[in-house]
C-alpha cells in the first residue's frame, strides 16, 4: 500500500473515533459524572493534537528507516485504541445514542488516554528526529559546497603564486640580461682598445676633465 494512502486511512480512523466520542459527549452533562465528562474533554483535545501532528508530517518521512517502522507502531496503537473506544461505546439507548455503562474506575478510560499519549509521543519524536536529520543533510550539503569553494580559492592562490614567481624570475632575468649586455659591450670595447694599442696606433682621447694617450 502507498504510504500516503496508508496515512490517510489512519487519520480517518482517528477522526471516526473522535466523532463517536463527541457524539457521546453531546448527550452527557457534567452533572451526570464529572470525572467521565472531564475525561471526554481531555480525550477530544488529545485526538485533535494527534491528528494535527499526523497531518504536519511529510509522508516521504515514512519512506526512510527507521521512520517506516515507527509508522507500524502508530498503526498498531491506533488499532488498540479503536478496540477500546468500541468497548467503551458498546451500548446505545433506545434512541440509538451512545451511553457509558463502565464506571470511571474501569481500565478502559486509562487505556484510551495512555494510547493516545503514546501515539502523540511517537509522532512528536518522528517530527523531531526528521527535523534533525534534514538539518544534518542540509549542513553536509552546505559544508560540501563550502569545501568546494575553499578548494577553488586555494587553486586560484596556487595559480597566482605561480604567476608571481614567474614574474619575479622574468624580471630578474631581464635585469640580468641587460647587465650582461653592458658587460659584454664593455668587454668588446676593451678588446678593441687593446687591439689598437698592440697594433701601434696612437690614441689621444681628450675630455673636459681627463686627458690620456695610448702610444706604441
Amino acid at each position: 500500500m502507498l504510504i500516503g494512502v496508508e496515512i490517510l486511512k489512519l487519520i480517518e480512523k482517528l477522526d471516526q473515533q473522535k466523532a463517536k466520542l463527541n457524539d457521546c459527549l453531546k448527550n452527557m452533562s457534567r452533572l451526570d459524572n464529572n470525572d467521565i465528562y472531564n475525561f471526554f474533554i481531555r480525550i477530544d483535545k488529545l485526538y485533535s493534537d494527534v491528528v494535527s501532528n499526523f497531518k504536519d508530517l511529510d509522508e516521504e518521512v515514512f519512506l526512510r528507516s527507521p521512520f517506516n517502522e515507527d509508522l507500524g507502531i502508530v498503526e498498531h496503537n491506533i488499532q488498540i485504541l479503536e478496540d477500546n473506544v468500541d468497548f467503551l461505546l458498546k451500548e446505545k439507548d433506545v434512541q440509538g445514542k451512545y451511553i457509558i455503562t463502565e464506571s470511571y474506575n474501569s481500565p478502559v478510560f486509562n487505556t484510551i488516554e495512555s494510547f493516545l499519549n503514546n501515539i502523540f509521543g511517537v509522532l512528536h519524536s518522528i517530527k523531531f528526529r526528521s527535523d534533525i536529520e534534514n538539518a544534518i543533510v542540509k549542513f553536509n550539503k552546505n559544508s560540501s559546497k563550502l569545501n568546494e569553494k575553499v578548494s577553488n580559492i586555494e587553486t586560484s592562490l596556487d595559480d597566482l603564486k605561480n604567476i608571481d614567481v614567474y614574474n619575479i624570475f622574468k624580471n630578474d632575468s631581464d635585469k640580468f640580461k641587460k647587465i650582461a649586455r653592458i658587460y659584454e659591450a664593455a668587454f668588446y670595447i676593451t678588446l678593441f682598445f687593446i687591439f689598437l694599442y698592440f697594433s701601434g696606433w696612437f690614441i689621444d682621447i681628450n675630455t673636459k676633465f681627463l686627458k690620456f694617450k695610448m702610444a706604441e
